[in-house]
């Protein structure tokens, strides 16, 4: 039997008293991240043809590049530069040209 919405919400506001402030920041955190994931994913009753899909895509299209501008923002804040091109004397080991590294797993 599946517990009811206001079950599962009591679990969770349970739960989260039970952690110190870092791991409730880390939980909020994550279900940020899991809410703004929902938002950017094509809605199951949406043809991917049509006005209603390119409006859609347009929202997308606009939230990323909001996000793209904040991250190059905060980078700036930093005194870095989201431009510049490593050396390759700067990358690392398994990143050297003819090293033995995989990104399998």
């Amino acid at each position: 039997m599946r517990p009811n919405a206001m079950t599962q919400v009591d679990d969770v506001l349970e739960t989260l008293a039970m952690l110190n402030d870092e791991q409730r920041s880390l939980v909020l955190d994550f279900a940020r991240m899991l809410r703004a994931r929902s938002g950017t994913m094509v809605p199951d009753d949406l043809s991917p043809t049509g006005e209603e899909y390119m409006a859609w895509q347009a929202a997308i299209d606009a939230r990323a590049s909001r996000a793209l501008t904040e991250f190059r923002r905060r980078v700036e804040a930093e005194g870095l530069s989201p431009d510049v091109e490593l050396e390759r004397a700067e990358w690392p080991e398994d990143m050297a040209p003819g090293s033995k590294s995989s990104v399998e797993t």
